[in-house]
């Protein structure tokens, strides 16, 4: 792990001076599955150890957060979710939120309608409000369906749809 944590910090020591200079902001995504080794290569970015350490080390406007909630809500169910957004949010490091949710919890977890997992969505996107959150929010991994498209157009439907009605509350 602390190798990998030599690499990213090599890494965004460089890229990040450039990103800044043309405005571009790095999201980092959680290691999806979020757990400490897959097929034996250490994984840094799954848990909030990793995301506190990674957004203390570079702080700065063009380095955040992919705020996956779906891979926060693998990594401890709600509690998770809120508290990072809380954490992460009233930082302004969450520069935009794949809305997905799943049931269980890593190492057993499967993917659902963004409705049926371990996070109340309402909750969630209050406490984006609380936090100030002003990025994007967009589907991720959606459920598969019977005769939908390969992209799963009336899975990504549903889950629109949940989300508008979610920021008209």
């Amino acid at each position: 792990a602390e190798e990998m944590w030599t690499n990213y910090e090599y890494y965004l020591s460089r890229i990040l001076p450039v990103a800044e200079e043309a405005g571009v902001q790095l999201a980092l995504h959680p290691d999806d599955p979020p757990v400490g080794s897959l097929g034996g290569v250490a994984r840094i970015f799954c848990d909030f150890d990793g995301f506190k350490r990674a957004m203390d080390t570079f702080d700065s406007p063009n380095h955040g957060l992919d705020f996956c909630m779906g891979c926060w809500s693998e990594m401890g169910g709600m509690q998770s979710v809120i508290h990072a957004i809380r954490h992460f949010g009233e930082r302004k490091k969450i520069i935009y939120v794949h809305f997905r949710d799943v049931q269980g919890q890593v190492p057993c977890f499967n993917e659902c309608f963004i409705d049926e997992g371990n996070v109340d969505p309402l909750a969630v996107m209050a406490t984006l409000k609380q936090v100030g959150f002003t990025g994007f929010l967009i589907t991720d991994h959606v459920p598969h369906m019977v005769d939908d498209t390969d992209w799963g157009h009336r899975s990504r439907a549903y889950a629109i749809g949940y989300m508008r009605a979610l920021l008209d509350v």
